[in-house]
């Protein structure tokens, strides 16, 4: 039995952790790379409502058109100073930065991040 408050785990493979900045709720989707322009271009014809961007950039300028179309962002770097991290409370969009992986996330790759930054394969 979990302790009162206690983050439940999906089910899959626990993958990767890093910093929750915004939001506590669990998210879902499949992973997008958004670490050029054009592979936010190729995005904006898109259904984003499943879709979790995965970037390197902590700035969300290059990402900022599509950021509220999405159910989520991963980041390799930034922390909760991170222009990101501030956009992403702004659109109360689930966010992570400084996620570390132990696998490569592919493009399509269908994950769920939990309330504590985790991130599991589905």
């Amino acid at each position: 039995m979990s302790a009162p408050g206690a983050a439940r785990e999906p089910a899959g493979e626990l993958v990767g952790r890093g910093l929750r900045v915004y939001g506590e709720e669990p998210f879902s989707g499949r992973i997008a790379p958004a670490n050029t322009v054009k592979q936010v271009l190729d995005l904006l014809s898109e259904d984003l409502s499943s879709v979790i961007l995965l970037t390197e950039q902590a700035s969300a300028s290059a990402i900022g058109p599509i950021l509220p179309g999405v159910a989520g962002v991963l980041c390799t770097r930034g922390g909760t100073s991170a222009h990101l991290a501030i956009v992403s409370r702004g659109l109360q969009l689930p966010c992570v930065v400084q996620l570390e992986c132990e696998r490569d996330l592919d493009p399509g790759t269908q994950v769920s991040v939990d309330g504590d930054g985790r991130v599991w394969l589905r």
